[in-house]
């Protein structure tokens, strides 16, 4: 195919030229102006595939601009097929018909396969990110995930609340009836807290008996309301041999506050239900 490119160029002077084909017979191939257009966006879109696949599907592979480039890739494709459809419909292909059905097809397997690639690797990608961000044993988010839409609510100044939440009572469970028990424990801990936030609401594992809640948009009583439906699911819901409690700690409106503040002061509330005795929420001071 490259060579029959190669032999446009050459003998494409301005004028028709008749090239004896490979096969036997004559290919005419009009102008140059009305060739090399054709052939350059072919070639280009080749050469942008190619770097596709050497750079994104080779083991070693760096991060790339790849959304531009399938762009780029994209647009060619389309400009090439473009002035071939008016070639046709205007003055006659610039490419003879056995040149044309061999370049269309290699230009549309290339063009399926390069875009199918790049989706299989953005769902691996946000596959991979889903994973690095949620806790295996709970399935909610992680420390990481809680991190950053902390930093994320801070930064635009979104009115939310914090929550900080210990469970009381799991080292009984594990003493008692071992760490399987105490692991079912806090998946029950879990569930019920994914039962008491709404829709927009982030609940988190941060590691240990230990969570927190990111309540965008919620006022003081609506946080105060999800914890206490949060103690009342503690207090009934669970099978009795593995029943905790939680030490809650409430940070209205965080984000008047630096995330490291607004951490220390829902940390603070927290440890303070817990000296109280557990089971109870404490709200910070402001």
């Amino acid at each position: 195919m490259l060579c029959h490119l190669c032999l446009v160029f050459r003998h494409a002077n301005g004028r028709a030229v008749p090239l004896t084909h490979p096969l036997g017979g004559a290919v005419w191939y009009h102008s140059r102006v009305e060739t090399e257009p054709l052939v350059v966006l072919g070639i280009v879109d080749a050469l942008l595939v190619a770097m596709f696949f050497l750079f994104r599907v080779l083991p070693w592979a760096r991060p790339g601009p790849w959304r531009l480039i399938w762009l780029v890739a994209a647009m060619t494709s389309i400009l090439f097929i473009a002035s071939e459809l008016v070639a046709l419909t205007t003055q006659g292909t610039a490419l003879s018909l056995e040149h044309q059905i061999p370049l269309f097809g290699a230009i549309f397997a290339v063009t399926v396969g390069f875009i199918l690639t790049y989706l299989g690797g953005q769902k691996v990608t946000e596959r991979a990110l889903t994973l690095s961000e949620t806790d295996s044993l709970t399935q909610l988010a992680n420390a990481r995930a809680f991190d950053l839409h902390l930093n994320d609510l801070v930064r635009r100044q979104q009115r939310f609340a914090l929550l900080y939440l210990d469970v009381d009572g799991l080292k009984r469970v594990n003493d008692s009836h071992g760490h399987a028990a105490g692991d079912l424990a806090l998946k029950d801990v879990a569930e019920i807290l994914r039962g008491s936030v709404r829709k927009p609401d982030l609940v988190a594992r941060l590691g240990g008996d230990e969570f927190a809640l990111l309540l965008p948009g919620a006022d003081p009583a609506i946080a105060q309301g999800i914890a206490e439906h949060v103690l009342a699911g503690l207090a009934n819901g669970t099978a009795p041999e593995r029943r905790v409690g939680a030490s809650i700690g409430i940070v209205p409106d965080a984000q008047r506050f630096t995330t490291t503040e607004g951490v220390r002061k829902a940390d603070t509330a927290m440890y303070a239900s817990k000296t109280a005795g557990g089971s109870r929420i404490t709200v910070a001071s402001t």
